[in-house]
């Protein structure tokens, strides 16, 4: 028990998933696949992509997009290794809007402010309990990359 009572939330930071996926909409397919996933979204001085591990949540996400720009959802399917770890960094939305995107919603009203106050806000912590995370870096990628709602492959035209 911690000295306020409360039993201390642990958080194992868990194995990387083989996978993390980007939902976006297909308005720059073109750009995507020639230039790579770029950083799209500034935060403070921090520019980054975000990234789940859980394709629902990126679909989600696309859905959104496609709608905001007029185009069709889009999903990628990005193995880990083609990450540099040293680019990842903390989902900004989670970081504004507390737990905002992935699991960490139903997270938070399980176990309640005080014990995500008590959370490593390290970004393979956040992965592993909230679902996402920010990346700094583009990650090439391809049509192989491109993938259904379910996460699993599909071909593009």
């Amino acid at each position: 028990m911690s000295d306020d009572g409360t039993a201390p939330l642990v958080l194992a930071e868990g194995p990387l998933p083989p996978f993390l996926y980007h939902g976006t909409s297909t308005k720059y397919l073109d750009q995507m696949l020639r230039d790579g996933l770029e950083p799209c979204h500034l935060t403070g001085a921090v520019q980054m992509g975000c990234y789940a591990d859980d394709p629902a949540i990126s679909w989600h996400h696309a859905e959104c997009m496609a709608e905001a720009e007029d185009a069709d959802p889009i999903l990628f399917r990005i193995p880990i290794d083609r990450f540099d770890p040293g680019s990842f960094t903390l989902d900004d939305k989670f970081v504004e809007l507390a737990p905002s995107s992935g699991r960490g919603v139903a997270l938070y009203h399980a176990t309640g402010h005080a014990a995500w106050e008590r959370a490593p806000w390290t970004w393979r912590a956040m992965l592993h309990l909230a679902g996402s995370v920010g990346y700094v870096d583009t990650i090439p990628v391809s049509r192989e990359d491109v993938v259904a709602a379910d996460g699993l492959p599909r071909e593009v035209g």
